[in-house]
């Protein structure tokens, strides 16, 4: 397996030593001072992949370490270490990560050299999808140019984390109270980014980073039926002065076909969509719950929102579309894009355990980054170098 490993190392690095003589051969007149730079970018990038090499590491052998020695690769210029350590989870102050790695991944090119470390949580026991955990995750973009708001929702100090599976475009009047994370191109600066991203508690880590994909919840309408506890045969609005059920009898709601969802829907449960979901207009302003009260829609296809303010919990296998001025107390999680035309509020209240697991059975996930830090970063990194301005 560390061929393997070895032979994706060397694809990172051939890319990104391609790149820097095409760019020389294409302007003779590049200085010694751009040729440095250059360097300190190769290296910088040959670091971050010991970081993926890590991650692939701890996928196939959750115990893998290297507590006394470093885990020479067979690479020339990159070398990955990995010792076991405490850490708390990115989302939840005082809860421990599990199975946590520091893993520091340092990397040369010629006299330029870089180092970045991250912490590893390796989960060895099941558990629900990672993407519910987050405030607000795109499975494809995450598109919101004008204004976005992600916030806990209580005040108990909770990271509100964002990941985008691609594009992360956001707006740099934006506050974000969590860690930002991408897989794909992020279309920021570094200085609005810094602005923009602020955990409530970080552990000196870097508040936004590149992180692999991560899986989205798969959503399965066929197995809807069996747990339903009302359904409608077609498409309908809910409105008027509706009790879903408690918080320790949630009820289970099917709709076959498209959900108008209006005022008036209060206590614990779960919506299941198998259409679209469409959340606007004045109605739709004063679809919000208790604090004790937990909603959760899970739709098929996608959800259009505008000028709508709601308490609960969204996931969608679509696309998630907002304008106007959107509130949402809970979380959003979409397998495509969330794309916002307008402002996009977001309260963080975490997605209860009881009633996705009415949905999900959980399993054994993949290793992730619960932290990561630019030990000796480059003056700019590849992908802020080629990010636009907003």
């Amino acid at each position: 397996m560390d061929k393997i490993y070895t032979y994706l190392l060397l694809a990172v690095a051939s890319a990104v030593l391609f790149g820097t003589v095409k760019h020389f051969a294409d302007d003779p007149a590049a200085n010694a001072e751009s040729a440095v730079h250059s360097k300190s970018i190769q290296a910088h990038d040959l670091a971050l992949s010991g970081i993926d090499y890590a991650l692939l590491k701890l996928r196939d052998n959750p115990a893998w370490e290297s507590a006394e020695e470093s885990a020479q690769l067979e690479i020339p210029g990159v070398r990955v270490q990995a010792a076991p350590t405490p850490a708390e989870r990115s989302d939840l102050p005082g809860v421990q990560a599990e199975n946590a790695r520091f893993v520091t991944s340092s990397a040369s090119v010629e006299s330029a050299h870089s180092s970045v470390q991250a912490i590893i949580e390796c989960p060895t026991t099941p558990e629900l999808p990672p993407a519910l955990r987050y405030a607000l995750f795109a499975g494809g973009d995450l598109d919101v140019r004008q204004q976005l708001l992600v916030r806990d929702e209580d005040n108990q100090l909770r990271n509100a984390n964002v990941h985008a599976n691609q594009q992360m475009i956001v707006g740099s009047r934006s506050l974000v109270q969590g860690f930002g994370t991408y897989s794909g191109m992020l279309r920021m600066r570094g200085d609005a980014a810094n602005k923009v991203f602020s955990p409530n508690y970080a552990d000196g880590g870097k508040p936004l980073y590149r992180h692999p994909e991560i899986s989205v919840p798969q959503i399965n309408p066929h197995d809807w039926e069996r747990i339903a506890t009302r359904t409608y045969a077609s498409s309908t609005i809910l409105a008027g002065d509706l009790d879903i059920g408690s918080m320790y009898e949630p009820g289970v709601w099917l709709i076959k076909g498209h959900l108008d969802l209006r005022d008036g829907i209060k206590g614990s449960g779960v919506l299941l969509v198998t259409g679209d979901l469409r959340l606007y207009g004045k109605k739709a302003k004063s679809l919000l719950n208790e604090s004790l009260e937990n909603l959760v829609i899970v739709v098929g296809g996608n959800v259009f929102a505008e000028d709508a303010k709601l308490g609960g919990s969204i996931i969608c296998g679509g696309s998630f579309y907002g304008s106007g001025h959107v509130i949402i107390i809970g979380s959003l999680v979409a397998q495509g894009n969330v794309k916002s035309e307008g402002t996009l509020d977001l309260y963080y209240r975490p997605l209860p355990d009881r009633l996705a697991s009415l949905l999900w059975t959980p399993q054994l996930q993949l290793p992730r980054i619960v932290r990561f830090y630019d030990a000796v970063p480059p003056a700019q990194s590849t992908a802020l170098a080629a990010a636009d301005a907003l």
